[in-house]
């Protein structure tokens, strides 16, 4: 029986570029601070905390398969929720979610080369 050894540096390197998971970016067009900001899905929630007027925040996430994205924040003391929209899966994706001005919320995918 023969064995294979791969050096660590190796190893970590492979593991490094295997990150997997689909990018959401968050870009906050409006003039107010975006406070409490969450982007939640099919299996999982992640809170980004403060996004300022301009600002914007890229974040890998892991959903359980087959998904639709969600963003709710406060802006001037009142609450904003997008309502699932969007489709994009586990890996692989781009999905974008831009605060405009009038605190609408536009939510895109695209598939990540």
């Amino acid at each position: 029986m023969r064995s294979i050894y791969i050096p660590t540096s190796v190893a970590i390197l492979l593991l490094a570029g295997c990150s997997g998971g689909s990018r959401v970016t968050v870009s906050n067009a409006s003039s107010a601070k975006l406070d409490s900001l969450v982007v939640s899905g099919t299996g999982f929630s992640k809170s980004l905390g403060v996004l300022e007027p301009g600002a914007k925040r890229d974040v890998r996430i892991r959903p359980k398969g087959e998904s639709s994205l969600r963003v709710t924040f406060i802006a001037n003391g009142a609450s904003y929720d997008s309502k699932p929209a969007g489709y994009f899966e586990g890996y692989g994706y781009h999905v974008t979610a831009e605060v405009k001005p009038n605190f609408e919320i536009a939510i895109s995918e695209t598939l990540e080369p």
